[in-house]
């Protein structure tokens, strides 16, 4: 699971080098995004894409966080995070059909809406969606800490998955466990057995989104 470990904020001094370690490399390219969300979402005065959050960032951030009614702080934590990703997230469900916002509450477990969380478990596990870099290898570790990459490539990935099970709960399964076990668990009756896959699919949808 990802959780809040540092917040991108004025002088957090991130930056993408190849001998940083893999958190500040995620920090980094997850500011980035982050940077490319407020674009995204019409605040880019004077905002470069240089992987650190400076002044700049900090405005744009105000900025945003007054115009949706948030905390005006500047800093981007979990909350700011969230009303930041929530409309390309909803786009996505909507484009692929995903009910009830199950890709919203599954970023909401996984990463806690960080774009930059590593697995804790698992440190192939990266970004929002918490893709694991081994078994996507076609997915780049920048790619992971980029909301406008990562979030609809978890849709489409999630609507696949429902594709081949016709069935939201193991598509969310699956995500959790793979493939083999969702099927199996599907084929089962989807048995309240304190399996991993029926307690992955509760506490995706315990979230709130």
């Amino acid at each position: 699971m990802g959780a809040w470990g540092s917040y991108y904020q004025l002088g957090s001094g991130f930056r993408v080098m190849p001998t940083s370690p893999d958190t500040d490399v995620m920090e980094a390219y997850a500011v980035i995004g982050i940077k490319r969300e407020l674009q995204y979402h019409g605040f880019q005065k004077h905002l470069g894409f240089a992987p650190y959050f400076g002044l700049a960032a900090e405005n744009n951030t105000k900025a945003f966080q007054k115009h949706v009614g948030l905390q005006v702080d500047g800093v981007v934590g979990r909350i700011t995070a969230k009303a930041l990703f929530k409309g390309r997230v909803g786009e996505v469900e909507l484009a692929q059909q995903i009910p009830n916002h199950l890709l919203c509450k599954l970023i909401a477990l996984e990463s806690g809406y960080d774009p930059g969380a590593i697995g804790s478990l698992d440190p192939l596990d990266h970004g929002l969606l918490q893709i694991n870099l081994h078994f996507h290898p076609d997915v780049s570790e920048e790619q992971s800490a980029t909301p406008s990459f990562s979030i609809p490539w978890g849709g489409k990935q999630l609507a696949a998955a429902f594709g081949s099970f016709n069935d939201w709960d193991a598509a969310v399964a699956s995500w959790n466990v793979g493939y083999v076990a969702a099927r199996n668990w599907l084929n089962a009756g989807k048995p309240d057995d304190g399996s991993t896959a029926s307690k992955y699919v509760k506490l995706v949808k315990a979230q709130t989104c």
